[in-house]
Order: structure tokens, then C-alpha cells, then sequence
């Protein structure tokens, strides 16, 4: 599992987000051949439903981080700045989730 759930109490965010988490981890690099076609399409569109949810999960995040002021209490220039550093994306896509 990855660090997010260190030292963050027992919120249910931290819960949901180490059980995910250790989910995928249990399916990563599984082959995909035996699917059948119709599996395929049906895994595709729960997958981008999952998406779509965890991006929810997300913005709701980066406007606390904004509304709080994280950025500059870590001596960011800004809330951009400050999530292409903690995610690693593009300042475009970094750009859109704070505008959102």
C-alpha cells in the first residue's frame, strides 16, 4: 500500500483509500485474455464510472488544500504549484483540477 493513510487518524477517506489501494494491488498485471468480450466492455465503463468518482474525490480534496491555504504554508507559489508537486502532472491538468 501506499503512505497516504500514515498519520492521518481514522477518517474514512484514509479507510477507503488503503483498501482501494491494496485492491489493485491484488489485480495489477493480471492477464486480461480469458475476459470475454462483453466483460471487457462492461469492466471499461465501471472502470471509467470509477474514475469519474475518484476525480470527484479528488477536486473535492484540491479545493480543501486551496481553501485552507496548504500551498503557501509549504512555501508554495500556489495551489497549481503545490499539486503538480504532491501529483507529478501537468501544469495544464494541474491548472484545470484547481479551476474546477
Amino acid at each position: 500500500m501506499s503512505q497516504p493513510a500514515v498519520g492521518f487518524g481514522g477518517h474514512p477517506l484514509v479507510s477507503a483509500l488503503a483498501a482501494v489501494d491494496d485492491i489493485l494491488d491484488g489485480v495489477s498485471g493480471v492477464s486480461l485474455w480469458s475476459l470475454s468480450d462483453g466483460q471487457v466492455a462492461s469492466l471499461t465503463a465501471g472502470v471509467a464510472r470509477v474514475q469519474a468518482r475518484l476525480s470527484a474525490v479528488t477536486l473535492a480534496l484540491v479545493a480543501e488544500a486551496d481553501g485552507r491555504g496548504v500551498a503557501s504554508r509549504v512555501g508554495a507559489a500556489s495551489t497549481q504549484v503545490w499539486l503538480r508537486g504532491v501529483t507529478r502532472c501537468a501544469p495544464g491538468a494541474a491548472k484545470a483540477q484547481v479551476t474546477l
